[in-house]
């Protein structure tokens, strides 16, 4: 501290006993707190006190440094920095450049900002050679929240007059401090600065009701772990107060609910908190940490909502997801913890929250979750925008993304921590943009620090003046991270620096988990007819099949036939290689014909057109097979074709064992004559007619399978 040294060693820590802190939060009285006051303009409307220099001013922390008056900070990067008031004028020359803005730092505090106010500043200035400065209104009681973005001005050698004008979006504040940073410039150039000047220039005042609004963690409810407030149930109201109180639980603030004799449905404990956010249409999960004597003791009602848990005696975590079907009133936006038995009951960590993994990807709750990050060196500002045709979108203006190289790309970020992504896990992310000039934005989820690895393996994307929706799947490969940074980088991306001002608008940021489904692959006549010329594609084909799905190693006809019917795979609609074919077609079969005979029978009479052959030898199989691809090729009945496709399905969808696949010189010798033989009945045919032809080949195949079967 301030450039002194100390050496610290050996620093213990104990817990007191609980009874002790008991007695001290007896003991212990509530402070007053300061009343609120709001400073008034001066005859000129001017809220900066000593803005000619008149008077003197103090270095801030001094004894005479006060809240009504300028002081010039200092860090001990630039202490050695003077300044002179002089003649209505501060003239500051910086010891050094300094690592922050705020090295050397000229403000004012103790400046009301009202919402809905627009503000006019205006000042002159000079340098003692062509400089920058940084200046902005902010907020030290709300963390240096920004209510004038930081801006960068130039000053040069002639003095010369600036007015910048600004809009209040956030709450009221009775102490916004003015300030003038002239460290990290790459400069220790005097600068003297003179006619300060912050007036109110137009805007009615937005009274603030004190609503409830989302918490920046996401949640809904307030005090959901039971530690602010008068007895630390600050926002909840008790039904009975006698019954309800907060403990000391394990080092733990706990709500401890003791239900009394007589305690029941019609007359409950509740812990109720009203009037929340109002919940928009969509998914939400609620969840809390408890246990109970009574398990069944408790009822909770959320939006709407009834959840029945049942409570173990030992601390355990709850969570329900919920559906809200439409957007709720404040009114109907509730939750309530209601205890209808006797017992003792302790809750903890009540939260509340959309049941997503990116939270308020709409905006719909402003900036809830989100952290906008500016380089101190960017000028940039942000709203959520609900104008110009935009519903409630994140919009940025940019004045110059500043560096000039990929390195520097996260100049200007809009970030959401706290995002879990698990291993093996598949994902997609999505989100719309866009911007008022062409140009380059980068997403990603990454690790947040250490290696800032990129989970999702995205990059930079082109984003213009329509919107355009960006989505991307992906498998999170690495170790589980409960805390993945959601990014988009919008400085120099890939390098590309733009000094021309523009508007990015980033809106409905979604994160889901993809579950996979596997879909049955229903494969087009044309691409399988293209499968049928080639052997070795429609057994690479079945082989995927059955990775997918284990078929039976004997099949039957009646499997066969379910299997054609319910499928509809037409794989292999027309037969290409003689030996394949008909191996594939009789081994399966040839060991449970006899098992089946009614089945064929039945399957003959039902469907003449399908004929399915099942034969105890090879040759007899031939013969019938043969016949179809006589019909086949001589005719151009569209009802054979169908019946040749149908029957040759059911043959090509049953299993080949590997040991069948080559025939012997026997039965290629019998499959000759079989050849043969149709050859001879399809010149017969060609002459008896073609109808003629058909009824007689049906007749000789059914009167062949009855004498067979009989």
């Amino acid at each position: 501290m301030n450039d002194d040294s100390y050496a610290v060693d050996y620093v213990r820590v104990y817990q007191n006993e609980a009874s002790e802190y008991e007695k001290a939060e007896k003991k212990a009285k509530r402070p007053e707190a300061a009343p609120v006051t709001y400073r008034e303009p001066d005859e000129d409307g001017n809220y900066v006190i000593n803005g000619d220099f008149r008077d003197d001013i103090a270095i801030d922390g001094a004894e005479d440094a006060s809240i009504d008056n300028w002081v010039l900070h200092l860090e001990s990067d630039a202490k050695d920095t003077t300044y002179k008031v002089d003649n209505n004028k501060i003239k500051i020359k910086p010891a050094a450049e300094g690592s922050q803005n705020h090295s050397v730092q000229l403000k004012q505090a103790g400046i009301p900002m009202y919402k809905g106010w627009e503000y006019e500043l205006t000042f002159d200035a000079v340098a003692s050679e062509d400089r920058d400065i940084i200046i902005d209104v902010e907020g030290p009681d709300r963390g240096w929240i920004r209510y004038f973005a930081d801006t960068k001005v130039n000053v040069g050698k002639k003095k010369q007059s600036y007015t910048y004008n600004f809009t209040m979006n956030e709450k009221t504040d009775p102490n916004s401090a003015l300030e003038f940073n002239l460290g990290k410039q790459k400069s220790t150039a005097a600068v003297t600065i003179s006619n300060v000047k912050l007036t109110h220039k137009s805007g009615e005042e937005i009274k603030d009701a004190n609503e409830k609004t989302i918490r920046p963690d996401g949640n809904y409810i307030y005090n959901g772990g039971f530690d602010q407030g008068e007895g630390r149930l600050g926002y909840w109201n008790v039904s009975d107060s006698d019954a309800v109180s907060v403990t000391n639980k394990s080092n733990s603030r706990v709500l401890k609910v003791v239900a009394p004799k007589g305690t029941s449905k019609s007359n409950p404990v509740t812990v109720e908190q009203k009037e929340l956010e109002p919940l928009v249409a969509g998914k939400y999960e609620f969840s809390f940490d408890g246990y109970a004597d009574d398990k069944y003791g408790l009822t909770i009602n959320v939006a709407g909502e009834t959840i029945k848990p049942e409570l173990k005696e030992k601390k355990s975590k709850y969570a329900y997801k919920f559906e809200v079907k439409k957007n709720l009133s404040r009114k109907d936006s509730n939750v309530e913890f209601v205890f209808t038995k006797p017992g003792e009951y302790f809750i903890d960590n009540a939260f509340l929250t959309e049941a997503a993994l990116i939270k308020n990807g709409s905006f719909n709750a402003g900036l809830s979750g989100f952290l906008p990050y500016i380089h101190d060196s960017v000028n940039a500002n942000y709203v959520i925008d609900n104008m110009n045709g935009n519903d409630n979108a994140f919009a940025i203006t940019i004045d110059d993304t500043v560096a000039t190289d990929a390195g520097n790309e996260w100049y200007v970020q809009l970030n959401q921590d706290g995002v879990k992504l698990e291993k093996g896990k598949k994902y997609r992310v999505s989100f719309k943009a866009k911007s008022s000039i062409e140009r380059l934005i980068k997403y990603s989820l990454q690790e947040f620090e250490g290696n800032w690895t990129n989970y999702s393996g995205t990059g930079s994307v082109e984003i213009g003046k329509e919107w355009k929706s960006f989505t991307h799947d992906f498998v999170m490969e690495n170790e589980t991270d409960a805390n993945t940074r959601f990014n988009i980088t919008m400085g120099s991306v890939d390098g590309e620096r733009i000094q021309k001002k523009h508007d990015v608008f980033i809106d409905d940021i979604d994160l889901v988990e993809l579950i996979d489904e596997v879909q049955p692959v229903e494969p087009s006549r044309e691409a399988t007819k293209e499968g049928d010329n080639n052997s070795e594609n429609t057994n690479h084909e079945e082989s995927k099949e059955e990775n997918a799905k284990p078929a039976s190693s004997k099949p039957t006809v009646a499997e066969m036939q379910q299997t054609n019917s319910s499928s509809g795979n037409a794989s292999n609609t027309e037969s290409s290689s003689g030996s394949t074919t008909n191996s594939n077609f009789s081994t399966p079969l040839s060991n449970s014909v006899d098992n089946n005979t009614n089945t064929a029978e039945q399957s003959l009479q039902q469907k003449s057109e399908a004929i399915t052959v099942a034969g105890n030898n090879v040759p007899r199989t031939n013969i019938a097979k043969s016949s179809n691809d006589k019909f086949a090729n001589n005719t151009t009945d569209k009802k054979v074709n169908v019946t040749t496709e149908e029957t040759t399905t059911i043959i090509e969808d049953t299993e080949t064992p590997a040991s069948v696949e080559v025939e012997t010189e026997e039965i290629a010798e019998d499959r000759q004559e079989n050849d043969d033989i149709v050859s001879q009945d399809s010149s017969v045919d060609e002459h008896t007619g073609f109808f003629g032809a058909i009824v007689k080949f049906f007749k000789s195949i059914i009167e062949f399978f009855r004498g067979l079967f009989n």
